[in-house]
């Protein structure tokens, strides 16, 4: 009877001891207004803790509370204290808060994580920073006993609070996105073809950080060309397909890049001439290069704004020529400006 008896002692401390590891809480707090880079932190943060063995509540801040006020400091040890969390992860466009609560003594801590707006990568730096940060300052708090980061549960995994962090499998956070975007462009040559407005269609495939693209625009206005032999109609149409490369985020919603492109160019000429002389219909395909620097505008989570201007060499080029006179010549270079709306699907 003793030897069971002392059996069962050790498996109910054994039980008490994995039981406090496991039961251990941490709230994540998003901001009150999202982008791209605080929606990927975000994601980072919870799949994270979850691989190392946190329960994980997710709220949302509402209103623009100052980080260092009162209120807004009340407000995070409330929400903390409600879910029985040790500790909260309150993320801001500027970073992450880092919440130390030790209820029972009714302290708390706070440590603050800036964001490398420049650096790349900078939404995952800024998660396992953070968690970091979490996971030292639970452990010099005595909320975690420094056994349960190297014994292991049959049933479920422990924090870790000595192993180093492993970033989470990169399809769980970055996922490639597919946009579709619809607008215009006004293309011209710098040798006397005048401006073409031309509806556009834009397929883009982001790939953290490329992003790549495929245009066709055409089947819009066709520049007229005169001279005393006779007048024509230039009509265009092109297809790319490339990829752009972000210069870095600024006010978290602006984005520049550059980009490199090739793909076609289709040329059209319907020439009418003077009597007693006649004109022709022509066609010319040329292959196309276009370099490019364009500013995306983040308007919601889900929709965006591009502009972008472009320049264009085709190779061959066309010239347009009335008898032995070449009047107009186009490809060499064609500039372009575009502006289009886009949404991810």
């Amino acid at each position: 009877m003793r030897v069971w008896g002392l059996a069962l002692a050790l498996a109910g401390a054994w039980w008490a001891w994995s039981a406090s590891a496991l039961a251990l809480s941490v709230a994540l707090i998003g901001p009150p207004e999202h982008s791209r880079q605080t929606d990927e932190a975000l994601a980072r943060m919870r799949g994270e803790l979850l691989s190392l063995g946190f329960e994980v509540t997710v709220s949302e801040r509402s209103g623009a509370l100052e980080g260092d006020s009162s209120a807004a400091r009340a407000r995070i040890v409330r929400i903390a204290t409600e879910r029985g969390a040790a500790g909260a992860l309150d993320l801001s466009p500027s970073g992450v808060d880092v919440w130390i609560i030790d209820a029972a003594a009714s302290r708390y801590n706070v440590t603050q994580v800036e964001l490398e707006a420049d650096a790349p990568n900078a939404s995952e730096r800024l998660a396992i920073r953070a968690i970091e940060v979490l996971r030292s300052g639970l452990l010099e708090a005595g909320l975690v006993p420094r056994a349960a980061s190297a014994t292991p549960t049959p049933s479920a995994p422990t924090p870790s609070l000595e192993a180093p962090i492993l970033p989470a499998p990169k399809h769980e956070v970055e996922r490639a996105r597919v946009g579709l975007e619809l607008g215009a462009a006004a293309l011209a040559s710098l040798d006397r073809v005048g401006p073409a407005i031309l509806p556009m269609l834009r397929l883009d495939w982001d790939m953290r950080p490329w992003l790549v693209r495929a245009t066709f625009a055409g089947f819009g206005t066709r520049p007229k060309l005169t001279s005393p032999a006779g007048r024509a109609h230039l009509a265009q149409q092109y297809g790319l397909v490339g990829a752009s490369y972000p210069l870095g985020v600024f006010f978290g919603r602006f984005t520049p890049s550059v980009g490199l492109a090739m793909g076609f160019l289709h040329t059209s000429v319907d020439a009418r001439a003077a009597p007693p002389k006649q004109g022709h219909a022509l066609e010319k395909w040329s292959l196309l290069m276009d370099g490019s620097l364009a500013a995306a505008f983040e308007l919601t989570r889900r929709y965006y704004l591009t502009l972008a201007t472009h320049v264009q060499m085709a190779q061959p080029y066309v010239a347009i020529r009335f008898v032995d006179e070449t009047v107009a010549s186009s490809g060499r270079p064609n500039l372009l400006l575009s502006c289009s709306l886009g949404g991810w699907l």
